[in-house]
């Protein structure tokens, strides 16, 4: 028999069958995303360390994505696809809101993910402004949106800053107040119905004078 000549790309990392389609190449690269940006943090990733790591020309980066910062976003966003609110009382919202919160993070096929990508962000504005952004759309967002309070705007930035926060403290500080779930359910929820109930308001917040 002759030589067969060199292995391609997918015969070397063990693919066989048909060629990837669209979805499993755009899988890849959020795969390879996830470990990089969760190693090497947001400014030590570039779009060609992506596209090594995923086994892809780079320029499939570009045809899904465009930018690293919606490759970013992708990715983050991904992870908290698999929020899944349960229903029941409106009272209980704000407790149902930071229960769902703390339980993505402490999931298996999500926590380990999401805390080295955040604390990877961390040291970039941009990358922890956008993690923000995420966590207000993907999670604060629909639960504002079912109890309508009356100052909405306020309400998803001020429950979105504190699940944000809290994550810092009891996920990357590890900070011992924070360890007791049910406890920090309880006092957090109690604080989030505040501003779902619009029991508290903005004109309960000092502006600041010029």
């Amino acid at each position: 028999m002759g030589s067969e000549g060199p292995l391609s790309p997918a015969q070397r990392s063990g693919r066989t069958g048909r060629r990837a389609g669209p979805t499993e190449t755009r899988d890849d690269i959020i795969r390879a995303a996830r470990r990089l940006f969760g190693e090497r943090g947001y400014d030590g990733t570039t779009l060609r360390a992506i596209a090594t790591e995923a086994n892809v020309d780079a320029a499939l980066i570009h045809h899904f994505f465009g930018s690293k910062q919606r490759v970013f976003t992708a990715t983050v966003d991904e992870l908290f696809e698999k929020v899944a609110m349960p229903s029941g009382p409106r009272v209980e919202a704000g407790e149902r809101l930071v229960r769902e919160f703390l339980r993505i993070w402490e999931e298996p096929d999500t926590g380990d993910a999401l805390r080295a990508i955040f604390s990877s962000s961390l040291s970039h504005g941009e990358a922890a402004r956008l993690f923000g952004e995420i966590v207000m759309v993907r999670l604060v967002g629909p639960t504002v949106a079912e109890a309508r309070p009356p100052d909405p705007h306020l309400c998803l930035e001020i429950l979105s800053s504190q699940l944000v926060g809290t994550a810092l403290l009891r996920y990357i500080v590890l900070s011992g107040p924070l360890t007791d779930s049910n406890s920090l359910v309880r006092s957090m929820g109690r604080y989030f119905q505040g501003f779902l109930d619009g029991q508290i308001r903005a004109a309960d917040f000092p502006r600041a004078t010029p």
